[in-house]
């Protein structure tokens, strides 16, 4: 994981207002603590639930700092032929290369809502 990927995971779940880059912020608003990648918020905090959002923009620096978020809660994004996932690391390692359940992993879509007390998705 990226250096930067870092510094925002531990802003964003310690809570941590930071300006860590012309494109990476972390605001809180008292409510929630919000990760904007160039001005759009692709993770929010809100009590206990995790939200995230690529706003369209599916690159690879979207999914590093997705990641770094989701890294805390053992869940990861991968990319498979083009289309991203959300894999949960705790039921197994995998690695990077090697063959994927696509039945058991989940298939991102923008707006997920993970119940950060439970560890599930949720609709």
């Amino acid at each position: 994981m990226r250096k930067i990927s870092e510094q925002c995971a531990k802003h964003f779940w310690d809570g941590t207002e930071a300006h860590l880059s012309k494109r990476d912020s972390i605001i809180n608003t008292g409510d929630s603590v919000i990760l904007e990648l160039w001005g759009h918020a692709i993770a929010t905090r809100e009590a206990e639930t995790l939200i995230i959002d690529s706003c369209g923009y599916q690159t690879n620096t979207t999914k590093e700092r997705l990641n770094g978020i989701l890294y805390k809660l053992n869940w990861r994004i991968y990319q498979h032929k083009g289309v991203w996932y959300v894999e949960d690391v705790s039921k197994g390692m995998t690695h990077y290369g090697c063959k994927h359940d696509l039945l058991k992993d989940v298939r991102f879509r923008d707006g997920m809502r993970l119940d950060t007390f439970t560890n599930r998705w949720t609709e």
